[in-house]
């Protein structure tokens, strides 16, 4: 198995999806009678990983009784540490506070709790560099582009268009390393917005393409998809 950790961000309030959770947090969306959650553990697990970080806010008792029960099955050789956010500190604070308590040194993969890749886990984490996994789709314009050179190395951040059009996006899979995140000041920052984009600057981050499936449960059109599919599962 591979040593490196994994953080997974299940912190999120899950706005979108309230209508659908009935006080449930995102990450424990039912999807046929089991957690969503469930499924990413087991696609983590399936691609080598076994050292679990699991952040935490939003309704983070429930999140750790559903894992804690996953420890006399799927979870029974694997570490699982939890970090409770004492506020909301967006995804870069949320990582940076995880690294702030934990020590944590070197680099580690970050997973959203909410999506869920067929594969590509193992390729971002092996990577050496800093590296965010890319997906080619069709209509970009849920989610934005992102723009890479000839080296794969990240050059743009693209905001999100309402005239969509082909391209790669994050997949919410990434490969970072704890000295980013050393010198945060304790309030809310967003991965994404704010640190990215001095990664780019510095011609830090690096593009890895993943030929994968993708599901972001984040809206009830995508959660009604993922349950649609995994009926007989």
């Amino acid at each position: 198995m591979n040593s490196k950790p994994v953080i997974v961000l299940a912190g999120g309030f899950g706005t979108r999806l309230q209508s659908i959770l009935k006080g449930l947090p995102k990450p424990l969306a039912d999807i046929n009678g089991t957690p969503f959650l469930k499924f990413l553990f087991l696609k983590l697990l399936d691609e080598g990983y076994d050292n679990f970080i699991v952040s935490l806010y939003y309704e983070a008792d429930k999140i750790i009784e559903f894992v804690e029960s996953l420890k006399s099955g799927i979870l029974k050789d694997s570490n699982v540490v939890y970090c409770v956010e004492p506020k909301p500190l967006g995804t870069g604070g949320a990582i940076s506070y995880i690294v702030s308590q934990l020590n944590l040194t070197d680099n580690f993969l970050i997973v959203n709790a909410d999506t869920l890749l067929q594969n590509g886990y193992r390729e971002v984490g092996n990577c050496v560099s800093m590296s965010i996994g890319l997906l080619k789709v069709e209509d970009t314009s849920r989610y934005g582009k992102v723009e890479f050179d000839d080296k794969n190395q990240i050059v743009k951040f693209v905001e999100k268009k309402t005239d969509g059009e082909e391209g790669y996006i994050n997949a919410g899979v990434y490969n970072l390393n704890s000295q980013i995140f050393n010198n945060w000041n304790g309030v809310n920052c967003s991965l994404e917005t704010e640190i990215f984009p001095k990664l780019v600057a510095n011609q830090q981050l690096n593009a890895i393409i993943i030929q994968s499936s993708f599901i972001d449960i984040g809206v009830p059109e995508d959660y009604y998809k993922f349950c649609s599919e995994n009926k007989s599962k």
